[in-house]
């Protein structure tokens, strides 16, 4: 993806909608045929606070009353005629349609003093952990010549907003209706700070295609992290946390903004920190990896910091409204392998040395299983298999078919057998017969070793931006067994009888014929001659 497309994708996501057709529509769905002589609803100050091992932002918003003036004031006289009980509610500003109630608000008179009661909807209302602030729900309100003083009333409306999909509003508004629903406060607004982080992985499809040899690292690896910054005057600076089977907790990159709009990186994390993009995209390159087992990850976390005014402190003055964006994921697949098969007795031949050589043929079945996290999906891409055997040897065709010791073939005790692109999780590499990864090796190499290295590549899936590659692979031993046949048994067919007779006449003769010249060697003199002939003539008229 280019420069420009990510940038406008990461705005997008970044974006705070301070005005616009939306949030107009918005507030004219709310207040659709009501009143407007009513009290004025006014947005104090608000708190913001996350979370990152919930991944929730707790809210504190905080909200006054007033009269909206002397002539559609709210009296004494109004609230003993019954205009005494109002509901505030708030609202996804893109779905202003649906209303939540924060509290209910009832006025009572009192030997001519009017008394207000709060009754929040505990339903509806999320305390953070270290929530210790104390607004009064009851008490009285001054009046002057029957005009009731509002000020006197307070909400708070505590709630929290899931943010692992990043999917919670930008804004949310509030607004103060009569209990019958004629009368309607102004509609009141309070932004949201949304962040967002984006992850590169470790391989590229280039990467993992070469390689042939078994190179990559088994690792994940998030070798950038790419983090937005909307240049609002409200935002003080971004975070970037990094975790390691954690949730992230190690600040790599702080991202602030300066005097005249832009921001910079300003961190001593690392010599690497990274640079900014302009209008406000940080590059972060991290050479952190994970090698582990299914389940372990890399974690990062963008942070949005907001200007102390926002919040009031009552000690300091000066403490920041914090808000998280998702935490990206990515981590270790696993598999389990079975290997079994077995060999090909009728496809024999000697190689350079005199050894017997054999078809063995493998089948590998594979049990994968991807990382499971919420903000970021996987899935298999392909998988290769190499075998590890210290006789590896290959044949091929003569004219007549039979199969002779090629000596031009590789010999290396590593060879890849098989790549399968497939983004299945269950996957059986080899057939029944084992012919998909059928290679040849020596007889003896039965009692030496074989065994097999099994790579799963898989990739992480976004929409834009293009697959990122991970890999993890899984050795395993081959335990196969090989009978060689009878002395005599010159074809190889399980049987020592007069076809065996006349294949070692031709071979005597000069004929190129299949022949497994160990086996005709029937006095163990290491050669085939008339004597072998005679002896393997007596073994058949004797019924050995």
């Amino acid at each position: 993806m280019n420069k420009m497309t990510y940038l406008s994708k990461m705005m997008c996501v970044v974006a705070i909608l301070m005005a616009g057709n939306l949030w107009t529509n918005a507030q004219d769905a709310v207040q659709d045929s009501m009143s407007d002589d009513f009290m004025y609803l006014a947005l104090d100050h608000y708190e913001s606070d996350f979370v990152a091992a919930e991944e929730l932002n707790y809210y504190r918003n905080f909200m006054t009353l007033a009269n909206i003036d002397d002539a559609n004031a709210l009296t004494i006289e109004r609230v003993a005629s019954g205009e005494d009980s109002f509901t505030l509610y708030r609202y996804d500003a893109y779905r202003p349609e649906t209303l939540t109630v924060v509290a209910f608000l009832r006025l009572f008179v009192n030997d001519n003093h009017v008394m207000y009661v709060i009754e929040y909807d505990d339903a509806n209302q999320m305390y953070h952990p270290a929530d210790n602030i104390t607004v009064p729900t009851q008490g009285y309100l001054a009046d002057n010549n029957g005009i009731i003083d509002m000020s006197g009333i307070m909400f708070v409306d505590r709630f929290t907003a899931d943010v692992s999909m990043n999917a919670h509003p930008d804004r949310y508004g509030y607004v103060l209706r009569s209990m019958d629903d004629v009368k309607s406060s102004n509609v009141i607004e309070v932004p949201v700070m949304k962040a967002a982080a984006d992850i590169e992985g470790f391989f590229t499809e280039q990467e993992v295609i070469e390689d042939t040899d078994a190179t990559l690292l088994t690792s994940v690896k998030n070798a950038n992290v790419k983090m937005a910054a909307q240049p609002m005057p409200s935002i003080y600076y971004y975070t970037l946390e990094r975790g390691n089977n954690t949730v992230p907790n190690q600040v790599i990159s702080r991202l602030q903004r300066m005097t005249d709009g832009t921001y910079m990186e300003v961190c001593d994390y690392s010599p690497d920190y990274g640079y900014v993009y302009e209008p406000g995209i940080i590059f972060r390159p991290d050479n952190e990896v994970v090698i582990g087992e299914y389940g372990d990850y890399m974690s990062y976390l963008a942070t949005v910091w907001t200007l102390g005014f926002d919040r009031m402190d009552y000690e300091s003055n000066y403490v920041h409204n914090s808000y998280g964006s998702p935490i990206l994921k990515t981590g270790v697949a696993k598999f389990d392998m079975n290997v079994f098969g077995d060999v090909d007795t009728g496809a024999r031949w000697f190689d350079e040395d005199g050894n017997i050589c054999i078809v063995f043929n493998p089948v590998i079945d594979v049990e994968a299983e991807m990382p499971n996290y919420a903000s970021v999906e996987y899935e298999p891409y392909m998988y290769r298999v190499w075998v590890s055997c210290n006789g590896i040897r290959n044949y091929k065709e003569d004219p007549n078919g039979y199969p002779v010791n090629d000596v031009d073939a590789p010999r290396d005790n590593f060879q890849l057998l098989a790549e399968v692109y497939d983004n299945n999780t269950s996957i059986m590499l080899g057939s029944e017969e084992g012919q998909e990864l059928a290679f040849g090796a020596t007889a003896n190499s039965c009692n030496d070793h074989i065994s097999f290295l099994v790579r799963l590549y898989y990739k992480k899936v976004t929409e834009d931006d293009g697959p990122m590659y991970y890999v993890v692979e899984k050795k395993g031993d081959w335990d196969v067994f090989y009978t060689p046949a009878d002395n005599g048994d010159v074809n190889g067919d399980g049987a020592i009888d007069i076809m065996d007779v006349t294949i070692l006449i031709d071979y005597l003769l000069g004929s190129y014929v299949n022949i497994d010249l160990t086996l005709a060697d029937m006095n163990g003199d290491h050669v085939v001659d008339l004597s072998d002939l005679t002896s393997l003539i007596d073994s058949i008229l004797m019924g050995n």
